[in-house]
């Protein structure tokens, strides 16, 4: 009876080190080879400090925050919400269409953002037909959106 639950417990020790062994094998998959923190980790934090720097009217430092961050990165759809925002917000209209146009038609939040900014910017630009197709695209997938309202 001894000799079985040392093997228990044995088999439950062993199970433990083999799962953590694994865990820190992804987070060093993960880690950049020159030693800098995981890329989710920085495209968050970059990510974040665009925001603050998009609430405080800095459009360039709000670019800048972003401008690493990779398009393979799964954080680049909304760096390309960020440069849209932040190109328009010093009115070059053309380039932030650029930007929201390019962010993928997937029906997620940041699409929906995308097209609604794009509306606005094509209703002011008197394009009303593209703007019409971008609200309705944007009303069919998320109908509570308050920025349409």
């Amino acid at each position: 009876m001894q000799t079985q639950m040392l093997s228990a417990r044995t088999f439950v020790v062993m199970g433990l080190l083999c799962g953590i062994a694994a865990v820190g094998s992804v987070i060093l998959w993960m880690w950049p080879a020159d030693g800098d923190s995981p890329p989710v980790r920085d495209a968050t934090r970059a990510l974040l400090r665009a925001r603050k720097h998009l609430q405080s009217r800095d459009w360039h430092a709000a670019e800048a925050a972003v401008q690493d961050i990779p398009a393979t990165d799964r954080c680049y759809p909304e760096t390309l919400l960020i440069l849209g925002e932040s190109a328009a917000g010093r009115e070059d209209w053309e380039k932030a269409l650029g930007y929201y146009e390019q962010i993928p038609r997937t029906g997620g939040d940041t699409d929906v953002r995308a097209r609604l900014a794009s509306a606005e910017i094509e209703f002011h630009q008197g394009r009303l037909l593209s703007a019409y197709q971008h609200l309705r695209y944007g009303l069919v997938l998320d109908p509570d959106e308050l920025y349409a309202k």
